[in-house]
């Protein structure tokens, strides 16, 4: 799975700590146990090609939680995004933009890797980037 923006991003995770971060969304929701006004967090996730075959041919998802408790979690499926007007991923510096997609592509490959990497993952991030990241219409 690959770590997506999601609408309505509140906040990024982890840049901190030297990842490439994890936007999020905070919400408030009304839990038959914990009761109403409970905080949550929400995050989107993209499956890559061959998940998505995996998961059609009847593979789990699985959650992994590091460590020995396990928080509550919930997990469901998005809404289908709509493409136009499509947000900038919070998790960049708003402050840069606008950014080509080059640029973007290079500031993402940089702040991922930081090292020479293979030609696959560069693909595969790069796939990413362009199904996540606006696109300006095209001049008539």
């Amino acid at each position: 799975m690959q770590i997506g923006h999601i609408q309505g991003c509140t906040r990024v995770l982890g840049r901190s700590q030297a990842y490439l971060g994890l936007p999020l969304r905070d919400i408030v929701i009304d839990d038959t146990v914990t009761g109403p006004d409970t905080p949550a967090m929400e995050t989107a996730w993209f499956p890559t090609p061959d998940e998505i075959a995996a998961i059609n041919a009847g593979a789990p998802v699985i959650l992994r939680v590091v460590g020995t408790g396990h928080p509550p979690v919930m997990l469901f499926t998005g809404e289908v995004p709509e493409l136009d007007g499509l947000s900038p991923w919070c998790g960049w510096d708003q402050s840069r933009l606008p950014w080509s997609d080059a640029k973007h592509k290079d500031e993402v490959c940089e702040a991922v890797f930081r090292a020479p990497w293979s030609v696959e993952d560069a693909a595969m991030l790069i796939g990413f980037i362009e199904r996540t990241w606006p696109r300006k219409p095209e001049p008539r």
